[in-house]
C-alpha cells in the first residue's frame, strides 16, 4: 500500500504550521517587550530587537526542520524557546508599561506549547520518525 501524502499533509500540516506561527508571534512579542523594558532610550534598540528575533527564528526553523526530518527530540528546542519567551513576557508584564502586549505574548507562548503538546503533533513526530526509518531502509537496499 503506497503512502498517502495528501492525507498526511491534511492531517498534520495545520498543527505544525499553527505551532510555528504561534512561536514566531510569541518570540516577536517577547523581543519587543524585553527591548522596550531595558533599551527604550538606547540608540541600539532596533538592532537588538532585529538580532534577537533573527536568532529566535533561526532556532525555530532549525528545530522544525529537524522535526520534519524525523528527529522528534528537536521539539524540545522549540519548547525551550517558548519557555524563554514565556518568562520574558511574564517578567515584562510585571515591570513594563505595556502589560497588554506582555499578556498577549504570554497567551501566545502558552498556546504554542499547547499545540506542541497536542496528540496530533506527537503523532506527527512519530509518523515522520517512521518515514525516516523507511527511507533509510530503502536507501540501504540499493
Amino acid at each position: 500500500m503506497p503512502f498517502n501524502w495528501e492525507h498526511f499533509f491534511k492531517r498534520f500540516f495545520p498543527i505544525a504550521a499553527l505551532s510555528m506561527l504561534l512561536t514566531i508571534i510569541a518570540s516577536s512579542i517577547a523581543t519587543v517587550c524585553m527591548a522596550s523594558l531595558y533599551l527604550s532610550g538606547s540608540p541600539h534598540f532596533h538592532e537588538f530587537a532585529v538580532t534577537t528575533l533573527m536568532l529566535c527564528i533561526l532556532i525555530l526553523t532549525t528545530a522544525q526542520y529537524a522535526v520534519i526530518r524525523g528527529l522528534g527530540e528537536a521539539t524540545w528546542l522549540i519548547v525551550m524557546l517558548l519557555i524563554l519567551c514565556l518568562m520574558c513576557c511574564l517578567w515584562s508584564y510585571l515591570r513594563s508599561n505595556m502589560p497588554l502586549c506582555a499578556l498577549v505574548g504570554t497567551v501566545t507562548a502558552s498556546s504554542a506549547m499547547a499545540c506542541l503538546n497536542s496528540r496530533r503533533y506527537r503523532q506527527l513526530c512519530k509518523r515522520v520518525k517512521v518515514i525516516r526509518r523507511m527511507r533509510e531502509r530503502l536507501s540501504h537496499t540499493f
